[in-house]
């Protein structure tokens, strides 16, 4: 390996030492595990537990995407959520937006995408009326019939509880990551979701016996990063 090759290494790797500073939280396989097992054992109907999309696919859309917004609007986006709704078969399905605010509330300007058939991101379009029907039908779908499920399994002392309808990032993180893994790093090609629950007796309230999922980078000779989790889930 020439000199040069080797400082651009060496450039990297502390590049991306000081990125990994910035995340907001890092999963252990030991925590992740556990809790990953653990809602499969809940055996909820129609629930599904992982998700995979073309790397290069889910780069070119948000970034496409976000560079066609107007400047005024930019400024304003400043969130990506990770959405829960139901696929045509009423299994438990994701879909992503780029949006202006923070919680469960949609923007105007918010941007849609789902994963089609071949893992790869489609950006959703809208209406005449400036919605999105897909989204808009398979969010209800979600809300009448999986989450109710999900509320019914997820009881904390016979209570039922409102559980995650959406994951939301600071857009910044998920640029650090895309930086992280498929830029710097250049073996990884998808990016892997893996659904989890959290314990009833976790220590943040807001949090007990709530989905979430983490997110990887991975290969297709099943090499995967660390598990990251550094959304907020809502409600």
């Amino acid at each position: 390996m020439g000199k040069q090759k080797l400082q651009e290494k060496s450039i990297n790797k502390a590049f991306l030492d000081i990125l990994k500073i910035d995340f907001l939280d890092i999963m252990p396989d030991e925590r992740f595990q556990p809790r990953h097992i653990r809602l499969e054992n809940k055996n909820i109907k129609n629930m599904k537990y992982n998700f995979s999309i073309n790397a290069e696919s889910f780069i070119n859309k948000i970034i496409d995407s976000y560079k066609s917004l107007d400047v005024k609007i930019k400024n304003i986006t400043n969130y990506f959520k990770i959405h829960f709704i139901e696929d045509d078969n009423k299994k438990l399905s994701i879909c992503f937006s780029i949006s202006s605010l923070e919680n469960m509330e949609i923007g105007e300007e918010d941007i849609f995408f789902k994963i089609d058939g071949n893992d790869e991101l489609e950006k959703l379009e809208k209406d005449n009326n400036g919605e999105i029907p897909y989204f808009k039908k398979r969010r209800q779908g979600f809300q009448d019939n999986l989450l109710k499920d999900i509320n019914l399994n997820t009881k904390i002392n016979g209570q039922e509880m409102e559980n995650t309808e959406v994951i939301s990032f600071k857009l910044k993180d998920v640029y650090l990551f895309i930086i992280s893994h498929f830029l710097l790093e250049n073996d990884y090609s998808k990016l892997y979701f893996q659904m989890i629950i959290f314990e009833e007796e976790f220590s943040e309230k807001k949090y007990r016996n709530k989905l979430s999922c983490v997110v990887r980078a991975k290969n297709n000779y099943q090499k995967q990063g660390e598990a990251f989790d550094f959304g907020t889930i809502y409600p």
